[in-house]
């Protein structure tokens, strides 16, 4: 067995998934505003493209996941581990309807 990780280098794991994030999401932010405003491609087609590759993802990270990781616990989930799961991928592709209201002048 290995040894435990201690609190420094679980804080170092953490603050550099941290970076790498922020990293990430300023070309997500960046395709936010390329997209309908520089490729000129509706709102509502951007949307769908972003629910489909999000869609693939929910499918595709697991099973790769799976494939990869030699651990046999990964695979005994329990009830409340897939009930936070199925609701947490889920989410943001129900938040991707919530529109503003618009102005009918």
């Amino acid at each position: 067995m290995s040894e435990k990780s201690t609190f420094g280098e679980r804080t170092g794991y953490g603050l550099g998934d941290l970076a790498s994030s922020r990293f990430w999401m300023k070309f997500a932010d960046y395709l936010n505003y390329f997209y309908p405003h520089v490729y000129g491609l509706a709102p509502a087609v951007r949307s769908k493209m972003i629910q489909a590759v999000r869609g693939w993802d929910r499918v595709n990270d697991p099973v790769v996941g799976m494939m990869t990781v030699p651990c046999r616990s990964l695979r005994r989930m329990t009830f409340h581990e897939i009930s936070r799961v199925i609701p947490a991928g889920n989410a943001p592709r129900y938040l991707m309807h919530i529109n503003p209201p618009t102005n009918p002048e």
